[in-house]
């Protein structure tokens, strides 16, 4: 069995997607079949944001990436989670994290 890239899938995802019709569909398609193959679930934040991290490094850093519940809108991303995909932290932050009286939800 012949073993193809990252960018070899893409392009083959893409190619079978431009065959589908349907808008929305269509990237829907892709997105659920590269995050089955190539990522795997981390968490999800109090707005139903699903986080996930690739499974094999290509590099020093895992790739890292979020699925917006809705409308994909970066603002809606809460500040600590925003920290966890832009590499600040290595540790995936968590819901129960206490919060002072002064803080607001995002």
């Amino acid at each position: 069995m012949q073993k193809i890239s990252c960018l070899e899938f893409d392009k083959l995802l893409i190619m079978i997607t431009n065959l589908i019709v349907l808008g929305k569909t269509k990237m829907n398609l892709v997105l659920k079949l590269k995050i089955f193959l190539f990522y795997r679930y981390v968490g999800q934040d109090e707005f139903g944001n699903k986080y996930y991290e690739k499974k094999k490094a290509d590099s020093k850093k895992l790739k890292r990436m979020v699925k917006y519940k809705g409308l994909p809108e970066a603002s809606k991303i809460p500040a600590k989670y925003h920290g966890w995909l832009h590499h600040y932290s290595d540790k995936f932050p968590s819901n129960d994290e206490q919060k002072f009286s002064w803080q607001k939800k995002h």
